[in-house]
């Protein structure tokens, strides 16, 4: 079976299919082969979200690292005005964005794109939803303690995570 699902990756909404066999064939073994008939899509969802997704990668990628950069460039921005930055991962942070200044608006191609996702030591998210930043780090990430993944996943971030870094604007909208 394949559940349509809403996906949304750095504001480009995708709906694709994702398949789910074991609820089809649970149902199958007990007997019910009309229902589980029923529960069937057509194949192609899957296909054409497949073919959608992977003409759009360079998009995203070119999206995502220029979010990247602007949160680099807004946090070196910040540290240079005298603002501060607390938390486990605030050195990695500061690391981080003494090297915005570097490619702050220059990202135009896919090559410079993955040149910036390629480097580990630029893998800060900004989370206005937490109040954080994440600075990525696999092996550190409470949000894939099961699954491994190349970028956190904001919206199960941890207080107790070591990729976790507060800015002085995090911590005032933390506390309103």
């Amino acid at each position: 079976m394949h559940v349509p699902r809403l996906v949304e990756v750095v504001g480009v909404r995708a709906q694709i299919a994702v398949e789910v066999r074991p609820l089809q064939s649970s149902v199958a073994d007990q007997g019910h082969p009309k229902a589980a008939k029923s529960l069937q899509q057509p194949v192609g969802a899957v296909e054409d979200a497949h073919r959608m997704l992977r003409g759009t990668a360079p998009a995203l990628d070119i999206e995502t690292a220029r979010a990247t950069a602007d949160t680099l460039t807004t946090l070196h921005d910040d540290l240079t005005a005298g603002a501060g930055i607390s938390g486990p991962a605030a050195r990695r942070a500061i690391h981080a964005a003494a090297q915005a200044p570097t490619f702050a608006g220059s990202i135009r191609t896919h090559r410079q794109a993955r040149d910036i996702l390629g480097n580990p030591a630029l893998t800060a998210y900004d989370n206005p939803h937490s109040f954080l930043m994440c600075v990525y780090n696999r092996d550190r990430a409470l949000c894939h303690r099961l699954d491994v993944s190349d970028a956190p996943s904001l919206d199960r971030c941890k207080p107790t995570c070591a990729n976790i870094a507060r800015t002085d604007r995090h911590a005032d909208e933390l506390v309103q």
